[in-house]
């Protein structure tokens, strides 16, 4: 009994329905995919050494009820360096790259296990562009919840095209909401909007009111572009004041994050509208 988001199981997402279609031959099979019958996963290339500039992701997803547990075995070995900064496998706690952070590792030794507190994980290797090793052998199991709370409604997710349109919390369904509280687990809300290719977009919130203003621990709202992970992370508002915000590209991503005790006064409407720049700087075409 058990789901793997990457290697089956997709649920029709078209970031898993891309990640189960994988080439074998590509060098992130045996991470992204690995072995099934076995529950393992692999460095690339594994056990081979890793290549250089190589990033894969995978998210591993346990039936409802249970955690996801991380062993590693055989051999730990990734570049060492300060903070992990040039080859590492990032986990987090959650099925996005901009979930809460459990392990980011590197090195010869052989990393602790690693829990989920629910039932996502999402993986992601990464090496530069010198200097291979031969990486790792994981195994993972699904261990059921001593405390297992019913199961959520519906991801909070949105999806708006067009040449303009609004984000607003009203956008939220009341049943997310009482979960939330009821649950005592935050909201995590992503708004995803495209334009026509070609086209940027301009964000401006119209009104913008959090209910524990300058705390950013207990609620945020995110502005990404088209990839989602914290270093993708265009801004980050949790204050009084929200600025408006120009996007890169035709796409663009807006996350809402509040624990259930910063959910009673929050307010908020964001307006987009696509543009594209003219030949002469500074003239736009709305």
């Amino acid at each position: 009994m058990f789901d793997v988001i990457g290697a089956g199981g997709g649920g029709g997402d078209p970031r898993f329905d891309a990640m189960i279609s994988i080439d074998p031959n590509d060098p992130c099979y045996n991470f992204t995919v690995g072995n099934l019958k076995y529950k393992e996963f692999f460095s690339p290339n594994y056990p081979n050494d890793y290549p250089n500039d190589t990033e894969c992701e995978r998210v591993i997803q346990a039936p409802h009820g249970y955690q996801i547990s991380i062993e590693f075995r055989d051999q730990f070995s990734l570049e060492d360096s300060p903070n992990c900064a040039y080859d590492y496998l990032e986990i987090r706690d959650g099925s996005y790259g901009y979930s809460t952070p459990l392990a980011k590792l590197c090195g010869p030794d052989f990393p602790r296990d690693i829990r989920s507190n629910d039932r996502y994980l999402f993986l992601r290797f990464v090496s530069d562009d010198s200097i291979e090793y031969r990486g790792f052998r994981a195994v993972y199991s699904f261990i059921k919840m001593t405390n297992e709370r019913p199961e959520p409604p519906d991801e909070c997710r949105f999806n708006k095209t067009g040449v303009s349109g609004t984000i607003e919390n009203h956008d939220i369904p009341l049943e997310l909401t009482n979960y939330s509280v009821t649950q005592n687990v935050p909201i995590d809300c992503m708004w995803n909007i495209t334009v026509a290719a070609g086209y940027k977009m301009y964000l401006n919130f119209k009104e913008y009111k959090l209910t524990s203003p300058n705390n950013c621990e207990a609620n945020y709202i995110d502005i990404y572009g088209e990839k989602l992970s914290d270093l993708a992370r265009k801004q980050r508002f949790c204050g009084t004041q929200a600025e408006p915000v120009r996007s890169d590209d035709n796409h663009m991503n807006i996350r809402f994050f509040a624990k259930p005790d910063a959910l009673s006064n929050v307010q908020f409407e964001i307006t987009f509208t696509a543009f594209r720049e003219l030949s002469n700087k500074g003239i736009f075409d709305f």
